[in-house]
């Protein structure tokens, strides 16, 4: 038997009450989106420094990636894995270089990941060589951070860095150059530009005239952006399979294994609404590993409520989360953070 938990992440944000409404933007201000912004907001161009480019939307992408479809990358990656078991050896000698890897080393990696390829069936390598191109030689490393070179780089660090340098004397960072190739569907740029001068704020917690798209693409609060991040495009339904790692201080660990699928409400391609946004998304987890926890069912609900004072008068919003879980559940994951 599996673990498997229900989770619906609610986000209400219908709610009569008289509180500052923040103002959309302007058509001027619209009008950036594509333009000198990207089409849902960003900096377009590259960095004055150059140590980030310029965005450049799908350009990366051929046309049989941007085909994809969830059951076909489903499909693409049971089929890698069989590879995989049936031939080992290859992709064990690359799992060396985990925990030991140098920048001279990059050479040696890169002939064996070619190797691999070449050994794939047609249509995977096709896949994976487009993959290859697609990155332009950006999946070499610019540099590795040690304890060694730290005070090099001390200046872009933060703290919590620098504290994991001071415990474990051979963590080191990998960095990579920064590539911009995200894009989104042309359904959620239309949307986004115009929710720009239709959505609105009311208070921190109600989004008001936002259909699909980012609804603050060109954001005047800290609120608006926690906003554009809740209800961004992700997809209209995700499975990812996922493995979580509990690690003590002597480097002691615990995994479990999970299935997560979600099913997105708001910024669904195939089912979008003109009606308030109440719900955010559906979630379904089933846990693979440990099998001591199988047949358990924790519950999990969010959802938003109001706080009045006496007078009715809204004073703030909370959140309200009911868990109905078991002992063998927390025993597993002791901490367990939530959002919407």
């Amino acid at each position: 038997m599996h673990h498997k938990i229900l989770s619906s992440l609610i986000g209400a944000t219908t709610l009569a009450f008289s509180a500052s409404v923040v103002a959309k933007v302007s058509a001027d201000e619209a009008a950036k989106l594509g333009t000198s912004l990207t089409p849902v907001g960003a900096e377009k161009g590259a960095n004055s420094k150059g140590t980030i480019g310029e965005w450049t939307n799908g350009a990366m992408f051929d046309a049989t990636q941007k085909q994809l479809t969830p059951e076909k990358l489903e499909e693409i990656r049971e089929q890698f894995e069989k590879l995989r078991a049936s031939n080992p050896a290859p992709f064990d000698k690359l799992m060396t270089y985990v925990d030991d890897f140098s920048l001279n080393q990059y050479d040696e990696i890169s002939k064996q990941v070619d190797q691999i390829i070449e050994s794939l069936p047609a249509d995977l390598k096709a896949l994976a060589k487009g993959q290859r191109k697609q990155m332009g030689g950006n999946e070499k490393p610019k540099l590795i951070i040690t304890k060694a070179n730290l005070a090099e780089h001390a200046d872009k660090l933060t703290e919590g860095h620098k504290a994991l340098f001071d415990k474990y004397p051979d963590y080191k960072m990998i960095v990579y150059p920064t590539v911009r190739t995200a894009f989104f569907p042309d359904e959620i740029y239309k949307a986004t530009k115009a929710n720009a001068t239709s959505a609105s704020l009311n208070g921190t917690d109600v989004v008001e005239g936002a259909k699909l798209g980012f609804p603050f693409p060109i954001p005047k609060s800290g609120a608006e952006v926690i906003w554009n991040h809740k209800l961004k495009f992700r997809g209209s339904s995700v499975r990812r399979y996922n493995n979580q790692a509990i690690v003590k201080p002597d480097g002691d660990y615990k995994i479990s294994k999970l299935v997560e699928d979600v099913k997105f409400k708001y910024a669904n391609l195939n089912e979008q609404s003109d009606g308030p946004i109440k719900i955010l998304a559906y979630y379904l987890s089933e846990v693979m590993e440990p099998p001591r926890v199988a047949g358990r069912q924790p519950l999990h609900r969010h959802r938003w409520r109001a706080v009045h004072r006496s007078g009715g008068r809204l004073q703030r919003r909370t959140r309200q989360v009911r868990l109905e879980t078991d002992r063998q559940a927390r025993d597993v994951h002791p901490v367990q953070q939530l959002s919407d």
